[in-house]
């Protein structure tokens, strides 16, 4: 119809992964700080899902078990910036998140922002 012969959304996913590799640690380190949690005492984490790499990697340098995390990828795929609120709801709804768990919501998105948000539900 407009003589697009094929999409025009272009990713460099290892490049991506490599800057979130980067960026996100100190955001989490400063969110850390600010609630006063040691990143071993969260509960559960709920990782923006691109990627099962991603996730395992941000556990990693938290020093986290990737068991840890609330991963939905493999059921609904990529849904972009719905995979985190749609990860927590799967986590209440399965009962991996309780009560006074204290849960960190990480976000990251490319261009590149990053965000972590702690609670406790």
């Amino acid at each position: 119809m407009y003589g697009w012969t094929q999409p025009k959304f272009h990713s460099t996913s290892a490049r991506l992964l490599a800057v979130a590799a980067r960026e996100l640690p100190p955001v989490i380190w400063k969110a850390s700080r600010e609630l006063g949690w040691k990143p071993r005492e969260v509960d559960v984490i709920v990782p923006h899902q691109v990627s099962n790499s991603f996730a395992r990697k941000m556990c990693m340098l938290m020093g986290v078990p990737i068991d840890r995390c609330i991963l939905t990828l493999e059921q609904f795929g990529n849904c972009g910036a719905a995979s985190v609120p749609l990860a927590l709801s799967h986590g209440v709804a399965t009962g991996r998140v309780k009560k006074d768990d204290r849960v960190a919501l990480l976000a990251a998105a490319a261009g590149f922002s990053a965000g972590v948000v702690g609670m406790v539900w």
